[in-house]
């Protein structure tokens, strides 16, 4: 690379740092305007996180300080003992926002920079995205899994850097705050092929399950959100009522529906893939003499992450970040045409900001990011369990 050109990316590459901070300052500073304009708008800034900190100081079953509202932590019982041990005082939520917005910058820059050039066209599809409302709700909220998000890229990278049981570890830790990332703990199982690896991560699925089921009760007692600012294949029966008021269906029905349809539509995906009607592309850097690399292990943690929110639940929208940074390191280690680049950017760019029903074109989203999951599920198949076994 000569000296012009390693300037221009130096140039490029500081333009997204530069932006997203300005950007997430100005939304801070005028009250996050465009989640007024939604209806989104918390009470406070960063309400997620100020909301567990206030939680974990009372005790199950209580009441909050001076009000006759219970007492409920919406998180795994670990995170509560972990704010015992740890206590991080209310008074200093404002300040851990903000460290968390400048936190999710700079894993994006990391992200968007590793092994990878970055130009004009893909920079302006980054500050598109990750200007997008679900990206602004996460940290309008402080939400945890801000946190949740960093620590599966941490470990994607220490998979990619041969730190395995490192990996593992953290995987399991954002398990004991959040169950929607326990099956990641399989990969591991499936793509490595030392013994010890495995046990390791059986040793984690086992403990994890046993956290889920002592915090049933707060898993399975969650909200049961429609389809506004959520995704998840419970939406897409909810569509039913809005297609014809007379359809009421509970939440169990919804989810019952939602799946079918992603079922049908992956079965119809791998008709046509046999049929030679659909052509998944080929990766270009899938593995270093025999092993996944850290690109691939991001994407196939971020991605897994996302189908199963997906799958097993509504979600708010902040959660699509997973889906976020997987498309954007697919769009790096695919050898796709410009053309077949164009489309799948197009879909993703509707999937953040086609997902609210305050412009009618929730729908739309949604369906993008059902046709782009199950793009993904047969991509992660055929790449990394249908040719070939790595070994760590």
């Amino acid at each position: 690379m000569n000296k012009s050109k390693a300037i221009r990316q130096r140039q490029l590459k500081l333009a997204f740092p530069i932006f997203f901070l300005s950007y997430y300052f100005s939304e801070v500073v005028s009250g996050w305007p465009l989640l007024r304009h939604m209806g989104l708008r918390g009470g406070r800034n960063f309400e997620d996180f100020y909301a567990i900190l206030e939680s974990a100081r009372c005790k199950p079953g209580s009441f909050y300080p001076g009000t006759n509202q219970l007492c409920i932590f919406p998180y795994g019982s670990s995170l509560r003992w972990f704010l015992k041990i740890i206590p991080i005082p209310l008074a200093h939520w404002n300040a851990i926002g903000w460290l968390l917005i400048v936190t999710i910058g700079l894993l994006l820059l990391l992200i968007i920079t590793i092994g990878q050039e970055v130009n004009v066209y893909s920079l302006v599809f980054y500050i598109v995205i990750f200007s997008s409302p679900p990206i602004i709700l996460l940290l309008e909220r402080g939400n945890f899994d801000a946190v949740m998000v960093c620590l599966v890229c941490l470990a994607g990278y220490s998979f990619g850097k041969e730190k395995v049981f490192t990996g593992i570890l953290l995987i399991f830790i954002t398990t004991l705050f959040k169950f929607y990332t326990l099956p990641l703990l399989f990969l591991p199982i499936f793509l490595v092929k030392k013994i010890s690896v495995k046990i390791a991560s059986g040793f984690a699925i086992v403990a994890s399950l046993l956290t889920i089921y002592f915090d049933r009760s707060v898993i399975f007692s969650g909200t049961h959100i429609g389809a506004f600012a959520a995704f998840g294949t419970p939406v897409y029966g909810s569509y039913l009522k809005k297609i014809d008021h007379k359809i009421q269906l509970n939440y169990s029905t919804e989810h019952i529906f939602g799946l079918a349809c992603f079922v049908v539509g992956l079965l119809l995906a791998i008709f046509f893939v046999k049929r030679s009607w659909l052509a998944i592309p080929r990766t270009t850097s899938t593995s270093i003499e025999g092993r996944i690399d850290t690109r691939n292990w991001i994407y196939l943690l971020t991605a897994g992450a996302t189908i199963s929110c997906f799958i097993t639940s509504n979600n708010f929208d902040y959660r699509l970040i997973y889906f976020f940074i997987a498309s954007i390191v697919y769009l790096q280690i695919r050898q796709i045409s410009r053309k077949e680049k164009y489309i799948f950017a197009l879909l993703v760019v509707g999937v953040a900001w086609m997902n609210y029903d305050v412009w009618s074109l929730e729908p739309f989203g949604n369906t993008a990011l059902f046709i782009l999951l199950i793009f993904m599920i047969l991509d992660i198949y055929r790449t990394f369990f249908n040719f070939r076994k790595f070994q760590i």
